[in-house]
């Protein structure tokens, strides 16, 4: 019977520290506390990036914060968890890892990557007949980014006409720190697929002018 007591009385502090280690990471998440606290040192941390506030939110909640880039800008919607990245121009295309709820375009139709990991990802996949032809290209980029961003919480990432949005599992609220370990990432798939645009652009007017 002592023995018993003993190893019950063990498997109670597993489970207990279990929870206390893992459970304890998600709770300020779930009590609303991170977010307020993001929320009082949003704009500093906005200016020290060199973003800008774009919209205002209510007292306690996250401010959208935006920065133009030669070719893009990117949008850190923390009330939304998500960054956005505006190309300014269309793909041709639209990838979505969830059900598309937007219903068919015209001139889009339905294709499948080379990379089974890709296609298994995007659950909805259509473009221009002129934008599969960059296909390979895109792929380079898509795959090593959501590569990164399989352990940071991804919850949805697609590709729609000139936009890029990856959001992530947090609660109407993205922490600084992950939003500066973030960046560079979402950064560096923007810089390539501006380039994949650009040499697009560049081989059509190249073209034209032949």
């Amino acid at each position: 019977m002592e023995f018993i007591n003993t190893e019950f009385i063990v498997v109670v502090i597993i489970v207990v520290t279990f929870y206390y280690v893992y459970i304890k990471i998600d709770l300020a998440d779930v009590t609303g506390l991170a977010r307020k606290s993001v929320a009082k040192h949003n704009r500093a941390f906005a200016k020290e990036l060199g973003y800008k506030i774009v919209s205002q939110r209510a007292y306690g909640n996250q401010e959208a914060m935006s920065k133009k880039y030669n070719g893009y800008d990117i949008t850190v919607d923390g009330f939304n968890s998500q960054i956005e990245v505006d190309f300014h121009s269309s793909f041709g295309m639209r990838l979505f890892s969830t059900k598309n709820q937007l219903g068919d375009q015209e001139k889009l139709s339905a294709f499948k990557f080379n990379n089974s990991k890709l296609n298994r990802f995007f659950v909805y996949k259509v473009a221009t007949e002129k934008a599969k032809n960059n296909m390979e290209a895109i792929e380079s980029v898509l795959l090593p980014l959501i590569k990164s961003l399989d352990n940071r919480r991804l919850k949805y990432l697609y590709i729609k006409d000139e936009y890029l949005r990856i959001g992530f599992a947090y609660r109407n609220y993205l922490p600084l720190k992950f939003i500066r370990n973030t960046l560079p990432i979402v950064q560096k798939a923007a810089e390539e697929l501006k380039a994949i645009k650009k040499a697009k652009y560049t081989t059509r007017d190249s073209a034209l002018n032949a």
